[in-house]
Formats: structure tokens, C-alpha cells, sequence
């Protein structure tokens, strides 16, 4: 994806360093200390989501803040208008967020697998 741009919205935008390798638009979850990488499930360390592309090991800017409107890939899975989402697998979004690890809600329905999801941030 190269570089990503939220859709609506003022996010807070913070560098951080690149754990793993980082496509932009990736959810990101923190590792380490000033350090995010993608999410591999659902997650209550949700940093935000890649600006842009990064290399492990290099500086990568992350969007975050509640209230901010995102349109990004999800999981294989449908989501409905409405359902709390979470961080998932290979840094997509996932609807069916557990108490404590959702990070927004749907706006917009999915079909299913590589969907693009409209959803707005509840937390940072």
C-alpha cells in the first residue's frame, strides 16, 4: 500500500521504530518500548495504523486517536455495520471485538475476505 492517509478526522501522528516489517495501513500494536509492529489478533497494546511502508529496524509514522475515520483491509471474515472491531491477523481489522481489545466500530458493512472496512476510532 505505500503510504496511507485516514479518511476523516485529526489524528495524532507519532514516530515510532518499525519491529517487523510494515506495509502502510496496517493496525499496529506496540512491542517494545517506542516500538510497533503489526497485529497478529486482537489486541489491547493497538498503537494505530502505518502511514506508510517501513523496514524492520526504521522509523515509521503511526496515526492515532479516537474519533478518526479509517477505511482499511480486514480478515476473512465479514463484518456488519455497527460491530465493534479489533486488530487482527497480518495487521487487518476484525469484527467480533472482545471486551477490552475492541479499538472502534464498523461504520460500513464488509462482505468478507481483503474487504475494505469504513470504521471510526474509540480509542487511541
Amino acid at each position: 500500500m505505500a503510504d496511507y492517509t485516514h479518511l476523516l478526522g485529526k489524528p495524532v501522528r507519532a514516530t515510532y521504530t518499525a519491529g517487523a516489517a510494515i506495509t502502510g495501513g496496517q493496525a499496529l500494536i506496540f512491542t517494545g518500548v517506542d516500538t510497533v509492529a503489526p497485529s497478529s489478533a486482537a489486541s489491547s497494546l493497538f498503537a494505530g495504523i502505518a502511514g506508510h511502508d517501513a523496514a524492520s529496524g526504521a522509523p515509521v509514522t503511526v496515526i492515532m486517536g479516537a474519533g478518526v475515520i479509517h477505511e482499511t483491509q480486514t480478515t476473512a471474515v465479514a463484518v456488519a455495520a455497527g460491530a465493534l472491531i479489533a486488530s487482527a491477523a497480518a495487521g487487518a481489522i476484525a469484527g467480533g471485538a472482545a471486551a477490552g481489545s475492541e479499538l472502534g466500530v464498523a461504520i460500513r458493512a464488509v462482505g468478507g475476505a481483503g474487504g475494505i472496512l469504513r470504521w471510526k476510532t474509540t480509542r487511541g
